[in-house]
């Protein structure tokens, strides 16, 4: 809730409190519509608290996605470099192998 709503919230109170209390309407009037207010309020922040706790659950799901990418390329990575290391130690005896038959 920005201050901007809070402090409209408390103008709004003070508004039907003042009013209730100069006998324009009776005090449980006033009352009633604070209340009513309030919970309208409680009602915006519980959404607003659902849609916060979903787009986090969203954000979440995807940071996880990433991460099992990033573990996957990183698999991939180390068995090309075994694979290359094993191909390099090949390379590296048919060398010698005929290097010794020259």
């Amino acid at each position: 809730m920005t201050n901007l709503h809070k402090h409209s919230l408390r103008a709004q109170i003070a508004v039907l409190l003042t009013i209730g209390a100069h006998g324009d309407f009776n005090r449980k009037e006033a009352v009633e519509k604070v209340v009513r207010l309030l919970e309208n309020m409680r009602s915006q922040l519980e959404n607003q608290a659902l849609e916060s706790e979903k787009q986090f659950e969203a954000a979440l799901a995807q940071f996880n996605a990433t991460e099992l990418s990033f573990v996957q390329l990183g698999e991939t990575l180390e068995k090309q470099l075994i694979n290359s290391n094993d191909e390099l130690v090949r390379l590296k005896d048919e060398i010698t192998v005929c290097l010794l038959y020259t």
